[in-house]
């Protein structure tokens, strides 16, 4: 349930909004004019309040726009309950209401009341005309002139609450830009500098002269700082894909993708001594790419089949050019992979959901997906007799980023 200030907050804008828009002013002298009475008002109306939003007023009745009656002390709960209205010519002659207070107390002779509901159906309010002497204001033409204009304000309503949306999201995107661009600051700049800074004091820590057990002390603070680097930068990956513009490249043409290539799966071979990862390479044509995320793209595939790929068997990774396409694809062994599990496969944390005992954010295959979208290609996942295989493919020529 909202609570009593939410709601308090939330009348007092309906109330506000009835005052914004300049054509019920407007409407209310009309409605006085044709249906010749004094006063007129458009109240929001709940079970609880009864808030006049807009007035017009040449009989000095003391209610003003943002005045308020008791809702017991007025006919609108009625017309509220009912969603009909009231009308009454000659209140003096009308045996319900001749002795109602706040007719007497006001001296009101004449009055009438209809709903205004919204487009959607929601009841917002009454519109109201109401004079001192009698007046015959439950003839059709003036029954027909205050429905069609109770119509007209919802609609008016109805748009400037609308507007005010648009114009509530165009301002919450604007600030949402400014905390994009501080947030990719603080990952870019102020994690990542005092982060380099203990990476370098470990290095300090490695070497021979301080002791063996001082040693393996450094190692572990650098192990520890090369992880939360590569978590920091899957993060600004993040933070690029999904709240800026997307990953981006800088795409030049390159004669020596296979040895990038290599170089990949060298690391990543001595990062994994006890993973055998077969290759075969074969590009004979300059692509053009940006190298260092093309890298960063084989590298998380190749990383994710040795994470999820059966022990015993070997991850194979194959790149070619065919049919004007670069295609890399990246193979292992593993258990299936279930549909509903397949279908968010590229999407940032799934995998690490289906897996909670793996190292890192489960991250890898969303920026690799992203990297390839920025390339202008296409990342998709195969599984067929226990195979599991990625195929990313993007023109040679390559897209600029």
């Amino acid at each position: 349930m909202q609570s009593m200030t939410q709601q308090e907050l939330r009348l007092t804008q309906e109330v506000e909004a009835i005052g914004r828009v300049e054509p019920i002013q407007r409407l209310l002298e009309v409605a006085c004019r044709l249906s010749k009475t004094g006063f007129a008002c458009v109240a929001r109306v709940t079970p609880e309040r009864w808030i006049a939003g807009a007035v017009f007023d040449e009989i000095q009745l003391g209610v003003e726009a943002g005045g308020e009656i008791p809702i017991d002390a007025t006919l609108c709960d009625g017309v509220r309950r009912n969603n009909k209205l009231v009308v009454l010519d000659d209140v003096s002659k009308d045996s319900t209401f001749c002795d109602h207070p706040t007719l007497v107390q006001m001296g009101i002779q004449c009055y009438i009341s209809v709903p205004v509901v919204l487009p959607n159906g929601a009841f917002f309010g009454t519109l109201c005309a109401l004079d001192r002497f009698p007046n015959r204001l439950s003839s059709p033409e003036v029954v027909g002139m205050f429905g069609l204009f109770a119509e007209l304000i919802a609609q008016h309503l109805d748009s400037q609450v609308r507007l005010e949306q648009s114009e509530q999201a165009l301002l919450t995107e604007r600030e949402s830009s400014v905390l994009r661009e501080e947030f990719i600051a603080v990952l870019g700049h102020d994690l990542r500098n005092p982060l380099s800074a203990i990476h370098v004091s470990a290095v300090e820590l490695t070497e021979e002269e301080y002791g063996e057990e001082v040693n393996e002390i450094g190692e572990v603070i650098r192990d520890c700082a090369g992880r939360m680097n590569s978590m920091i930068a899957d993060v600004l990956d993040l933070a690029r894909g999904r709240l800026g513009g997307g990953v981006g490249i800088s795409a030049t043409e390159h004669d020596d993708l296979s040895g990038a290539i290599e170089h990949v799966i060298d690391e990543l071979e001595v990062a994994h001594p006890d993973r055998e990862i077969q290759r075969d390479i074969c590009l004979g044509m300059p692509v053009r790419a940006d190298l260092s995320r093309l890298s960063q793209l084989i590298s998380n595939l190749i990383a994710n089949a040795i994470h999820h790929g059966a022990k015993d068997k070997p991850v194979r990774v194959r790149a070619c050019v065919s049919d004007g396409s670069l295609l890399i694809e990246v193979a292992n062994h593993g258990e299936k992979i279930p549909a509903e599990v397949a279908r968010q496969l590229f999407q940032p944390f799934r995998r690490a959901a289906v897996n909670a005992h793996q190292d890192g954010l489960g991250l890898g295959l969303y920026i690799a997906s992203e990297i390839a979208k920025a390339h202008g290609g296409t990342l998709r996942m195969k599984q067929r007799d226990g195979e599991i295989r990625f195929e990313f493919r993007m023109p040679v020529d390559g897209n600029e980023g």
